[in-house]
């Protein structure tokens, strides 16, 4: 399963046995922890693995099964998915310190929100990510902060840092500024 903002992509096996007849199409049920319910798709019929859940609540732990349909019926649900967090889009709300060399190797902490594990920095260098230099040793500390070292080569000048996690890409704003000097 891929988790992203306010949904998550279910991948899943055709059943080993459909009755005789092809699958013609697929139901997703969601989970919070009680009984499952019929989950919005997109495409809102889904007829091949992965199928994408949306309207989902970022931070909300769901599990999924999975029910094939053909001409014969609905077949009975697949065992329930390991448990998954929609993320939310993150944000950035302030760089420390927020200025080093071109050459990079500085140190920073980044405070925000909706930070997850695989989350990658970048910092722009003119036109949002266009040529963004890649921060090294990204260490997501907690969900409102990261630890990274600044990517070197770059040309000076005041730029955008940008946060990208499942959950998609943090928009430029006053805090995250970075100087290069």
């Amino acid at each position: 399963m891929t988790r992203g903002n306010a949904q998550v992509s279910v991948a899943f096996s055709a059943p080993s046995d459909d009755g005789g007849a092809g699958i013609t199409g697929y139901t997703v049920l969601q989970s919070t922890g009680g009984s499952y319910t019929t989950a919005s798709t997109s495409p809102a019929t889904c007829v091949a693995s992965p199928c994408t859940v949306t309207a989902l609540t970022n931070g909300t732990a769901y599990t999924f099964e999975v029910e094939a349909t053909n001409g014969v019926g609905t077949g009975p649900a697949s065992s329930p998915s390991a448990s998954v967090t929609p993320a939310t889009t993150p944000t950035v709300l302030a760089v420390n310190p927020n200025n080093g060399p071109v050459s990079g190797g500085t140190p920073i902490t980044i405070t925000g929100t909706g930070f997850i594990a695989g989350a990658t920095v970048e910092i722009g260098q003119g036109n949002g990510l266009t040529g963004a230099i890649a921060a090294t040793s990204v260490v997501v500390v907690s969900s409102t902060e990261i630890t990274a070292v600044t990517g070197g080569g770059a040309k000076a000048g005041l730029f955008n840092l940008f946060v990208t996690t499942s959950g998609g890409t943090s928009a430029g704003n006053t805090g995250d500024s970075y100087t290069y000097h």
